[in-house]
Formats: structure tokens, C-alpha cells, sequence
């Protein structure tokens, strides 16, 4: 039986020579490596919508690929060695915005936002921007891998949503306002075709909005053709002013008053039933001549006495011309000893009571003393409310 025999290297004799099978599990590691490396840079190379590109530890670009070439426009000999603050705007490159990407990766590890970049030929794009530090096992920084997209399509959809959204609830707003008002309204596009009503031209035109909209205004009411408010609403949309009509309408068969602004899509109409105010100024104007011409003593007062109106009659009644009477408290007509009666007649005029047939003692400007019969009325305006008091007077004396 062979005994077996151990050797010893000494130190001056060579080591064992490494066992093939480690070369080779070696050398294939080595491989998989480089060809990890060589699909990375096929795969960035290959990349056409993301720029992909490396910087050293300073911000200079030292790699390139064609991504980056087509979304900022340098060519790879172009950009090679330059800045990285190249691609920012005037006002980042002042604000030191570049250099603080750099800081924030190098401390935190990475940087990342959407920001406006520039391209070479000057144009304004929106980026995502990633930047990446690169650092060995002991932590020291070789550089930077930063990664760009061009997100310009997805945030100017997302201004149009914004800016949709803002037109909208800007439009809600506005119809909320136009249903709420007094006045009737309407707008016409440049074929005459009705295209917004509010709630107030449903009710005066008796008619709802659904039948109404997209319909021709002139076919819908052929009545109003010719009328005065047709031709202010043409002559708005025609020449570009504003104009205002006031008339019968011969659709509703009432006085409406309106006004019509042109816009370069056509033209808004505000109108309003203003019937009952034409009858109150036809009355007045009635009045007014009833007044002028009689020969009553008629005199207009407020609700403190103080004379407001005076006619003929009572300047031949009185003797005082209106020039001297109006302004002046009505106590000048009444003795001192019926100056009484002036807050009790009043009083009653507040209440909204009349003072029918009142007879009395009233003093004329020469100082003459009459019977008179006075019959008081309260004055409202529009809404009702007492605002003063007419008087009519008529000498009794001889009766």
C-alpha cells in the first residue's frame, strides 16, 4: 500500500495556482456583467421619448443618447462637456436652480419635479425631471444620471381641464345670476337664433326655454318683425353699439323697455314689463293737467307740512305765487289758533286715511280769513309707501 505524501510551500516557492473551475465561474460572471452593461446601453440608447444622460460630480453632460438629442435638440457633440444649467430658464439659471437639483440629490440621494425646461432653439417645454446621485460603496459622488420626459401634452390638457372647469362653474355662476334677476333675457347668435332665456322671459312670453332654444326669434314672433324693438335689436348686432327701446310689444301687447349689447357671437336683450309705470305716468300727466287747469286750489305737501305743489287755483285762492309758496311750511295759510289741526291731518295722512270734506279757517296773504273745505288724499309712490299729501281747497265763505 502507497503511503501518501503531504507537501508544504515555503515561503520563498509559489502559491497554488488557482482551480480551473474558479477561473471559469470568474470569467463567466465577468460576462454576464458586461453584457448587463452592454442591454443598458442598448436600452438607453434605444429610449427615444425620455432623454437619459450622465453628469460629473461639477453638472457637465459626459454621456448622451439619442432621447435626449430629440426632446432638447443638441446634438451629442454639441452638449458634451457643457453645463446642465443650459437647459433651465433665464430666471432658474439667476435663482441658482441647477446647482440646488445637484445639492438636493447629492444629500438626499435623489431630486425629482415638473418643471419648464428650454430647448436649444429657445422653445419652452414642461419637463419631469429625475436626477439621480451616483456614489461608490464608500459614499463618494462620481456623478449624476438625470432623466427627462416632455410632459408638455399632459399639462396643457390639464390647463384645458382647469380652464374648462374655471369657464364652467364661471358660466354656472353667471346663469345663476341672470335666473335670478328682475329683468327678462335673452341672447341671439348671428343667424337670430335664440341660444340662452331665463326664467323671466319664460314667464312674460309664457313659453318654456325647451321650445324656444335654437329657434329663429323673428319666425317664433313674426309680430315683433318691424317693430321698434326688432330694429334696436338689429341695428346692436349690425353696427356693434348698444342700444334701448321703449314701446308696446306687440307680442305680449304690453310697454316693455329693453336694452341690446352686441358681442362678436351676437347680441344679449334685458327687457321688462314696464306697463304699469306707463300707466302710472300717464295718470300723473292726467293729473297733472286736471291740476293745471282747475280751479280748485290743489296743493301737494309732504309729510312735514312742507308745500311741494301749488296751482293757479291756489294762487288765486291765497294770493301767493308758487314761486313764493313752494318750500315754505303750510302753516302759513292756517290762524294761530287752528295751527292744530295741521299734525292731526297729517297724522291721519300716515295712517293712509283720507280727510274728506274737512271745513275750516284759512288765511290768505293779505291776511283775508276764508271758510274753506279741504279734502285730503295721501300720495304714494310705486311701491306703496306714503311719501305726502295732496290738498284740494275750495272757498265756502259765501256758503
Amino acid at each position: 500500500m502507497e503511503k501518501s505524501v503531504i507537501m508544504y510551500a515555503t515561503e520563498d516557492e509559489e502559491q497554488p495556482v488557482e482551480p480551473p473551475a474558479n477561473k471559469e465561474r470568474q470569467r463567466q460572471t465577468e460576462g454576464v456583467l458586461h453584457r448587463s452593461e452592454d442591454h443598458f446601453q442598448l436600452l438607453v440608447q434605444g429610449v427615444k421619448n425620455y432623454a437619459i444622460f450622465m453628469l460629473d460630480p461639477q453638472g457637465r453632460v459626459v454621456s448622451w443618447n439619442p432621447g435626449a438629442e430629440h426632446i432638447k435638440g443638441y446634438r451629442e457633440e454639441e452638449i458634451l462637456g457643457r453645463h446642465f444649467s443650459v437647459f433651465h430658464t433665464e430666471d432658474d439659471v439667476e435663482q441658482g436652480h441647477a446647482e440646488e437639483e445637484l445639492r438636493v440629490a447629492a444629500t438626499e440621494g435623489s431630486y425629482e419635479e415638473e418643471g419648464v425646461r428650454v430647448r436649444k432653439d429657445g422653445t419652452k417645454f414642461w419637463a419631469h425631471v429625475v436626477v439621480t446621485a451616483l456614489k461608490d460603496e464608500a459614499g463618494g459622488l462620481h456623478g449624476f444620471a438625470k432623466v427627462t420626459r416632455d410632459i408638455t401634452e399632459r399639462k396643457e390638457a390639464e390647463e384645458r381641464e382647469r380652464l374648462l372647469t374655471h369657464e364652467k362653474a364661471s358660466l354656472e355662476q353667471v346663469s345663476d345670476i341672470l335666473e335670478s334677476i328682475s329683468d327678462a333675457f335673452y341672447t341671439l347668435d348671428r343667424e337670430w337664433r335664440l341660444t340662452y332665456i331665463n326664467s323671466k322671459a319664460e314667464e312674460l312670453w309664457g313659453r318654456s326655454r325647451e321650445q324656444l332654444l335654437g329657434q329663429n326669434i323673428w319666425e317664433e314672433c313674426p309680430q315683433a318683425v318691424g317693430s321698434q324693438s326688432y330694429w334696436q335689436i338689429r341695428r346692436a348686432a349690425e353696427e356693434g353699439v348698444t342700444t334701448t327701446f321703449e314701446t308696446i310689444s306687440p307680442v305680449l301687447g304690453k310697454w316693455i323697455a329693453g336694452r341690446v349689447y352686441p358681442s362678436p357671437s351676437g347680441v344679449s336683450v334685458y327687457f321688462q314689463d314696464i306697463t304699469e309705470r306707463k300707466l302710472g305716468e300717464e295718470e300723473r300727466a292726467r293729473f297733472a293737467a286736471i291740476v293745471k287747469s282747475s280751479d280748485d286750489a290743489i296743493i301737494g305737501k309732504t309729510l312735514g307740512g312742507i308745500i311741494t305743489s301749488w296751482n293757479k287755483g291756489a294762487e288765486r285762492l291765497y294770493g301767493y305765487s308758487a314761486d313764493e309758496a313752494v318750500g315754505q311750511p303750510i302753516s302759513i295759510l292756517v290762524p294761530p289758533e287752528r295751527r292744530d289741526e295741521i299734525p292731526s291731518i297729517l297724522e291721519s295722512i300716515r295712517r293712509g286715511e283720507k280727510v274728506d270734506h274737512f271745513e275750516t279757517v284759512r288765511v290768505t296773504k293779505d291776511g283775508t280769513r276764508l271758510d274753506i273745505s279741504l279734502t285730503v288724499s295721501p300720495i304714494r309712490e310705486y311701491e306703496g309707501n306714503i311719501i305726502g299729501a295732496s290738498t284740494i281747497a275750495r272757498d265756502i265763505t259765501e256758503h
